[in-house]
């Protein structure tokens, strides 16, 4: 048996993909972003909701070197930035 579409949507973040576009960059633009949101919306289809969120200054190291060979070259040129601007911000 399969689960209902509500149970699906409500489960940990899985509802971020059903959000609308502009919602989703929204969601990845969001200043006190939580890890787990930014795990969902690193895999987000639209390489403009990915580069909002290599942008965002919440996204972790984690997430953001991830991003570093993301499949869209302007999403993994703004990791690259970010990942050069955290790591020498430390020294």
């Amino acid at each position: 048996m399969t689960k209902p579409l509500l149970q699906t949507i409500t489960s940990p973040l899985r509802w971020v993909m059903y959000l609308a576009r502009p919602n989703r960059v929204k969601l990845a633009q969001k200043k006190d972003l939580s890890l787990a949101e930014a795990r969902q919306i690193v895999r987000d289809p639209d390489p403009e909701v990915r580069r909002e969120l290599a942008w965002n200054k919440s996204t972790s190291e984690e997430i953001i070197v991830s991003m570093l060979h993301d499949p869209d070259r302007q999403v993994a040129s703004v990791a690259r930035r970010r990942y050069i601007k955290t790591t020498m911000s430390g020294i």
